[in-house]
């Protein structure tokens, strides 16, 4: 993810003890996460608000029903390994990223505040599967749904931008085989096509005649 200026924020400082480093890497990758929730949040009000306004019948099923197709977009690209299906969003995006680019100071942040602030401006850098996240987050109905979609996300990408030198590009390398995304890919296929059929599915009479699928289904909703 981010490609070479997260290598640049990503390695390690001579000057400081390690520990010093995982924290203001920490720190960082916390600023980071918080411009996705707050991202997550907004844009999650405003597609609640653009229900509203519309007066769009049944727009929670519709919203549902979008962000299903999101998800499985996400898991095409990755079992089919298709680059950029969201890079005409990032056109936009490279707008705003030249405006907050010179907040970016690659120099080393001397306290853990100057880290979380990089990790803020850092949040801006256009990438398409931040988009396609995003996208999703929209769709969920809320701005609290939006912040926990951005905040789920975060989270998953915190394992690969915590981890420092020879471990990073080993798990980077992992996380590039062609198995792996396969996998993820075939696994957000099929969470998307649940949360698309679950309204379907938790009220099929063969399927509430055993309860686990039942349940399941009903998670989904």
């Amino acid at each position: 993810m981010c490609g070479g200026l997260q290598a640049a924020l990503n390695r390690p400082q001579a000057l400081r003890k390690p520990i010093e480093n995982q924290l203001h890497l920490l720190s960082m990758n916390l600023g980071r996460v918080t411009l996705y929730i707050i991202a997550g949040t907004i844009i999650g009000f405003v597609g609640l608000s653009l229900g509203s306004v519309l007066d769009f019948p049944d727009w929670s099923t519709w919203l549902r029903r979008l962000a299903a197709i999101m998800i499985i977009v996400i898991g095409f690209q990755l079992l089919f390994s298709i680059d950029k299906p969201f890079s005409f969003l990032e056109k936009y995006g490279n707008k705003l990223w030249e405006k907050v680019k010179p907040y970016l100071n690659i120099v080393t942040p001397t306290t853990y505040v100057q880290s979380f602030r990089q990790g803020l401006v850092w949040g801006f850098l256009p990438c398409g599967l931040v988009y396609s996240v995003l996208s999703v987050a929209s769709l969920s109905g809320s701005a609290w749904g939006g912040a926990i979609t951005m905040l789920g996300f975060g989270i998953g990408t915190l394992p690969a931008m915590l981890l420092t030198g020879q471990m990073f590009w080993g798990f980077k390398r992992v996380l590039q085989k062609g198995a792996v995304q396969k996998s993820g890919g075939v696994f957000f296929i099929l969470v998307g096509t649940l949360i698309f059929l679950a309204p379907q599915l938790a009220s099929h009479k063969g399927l509430q005649q055993h309860p686990i699928f039942h349940t399941l289904a009903s998670c989904f909703l």
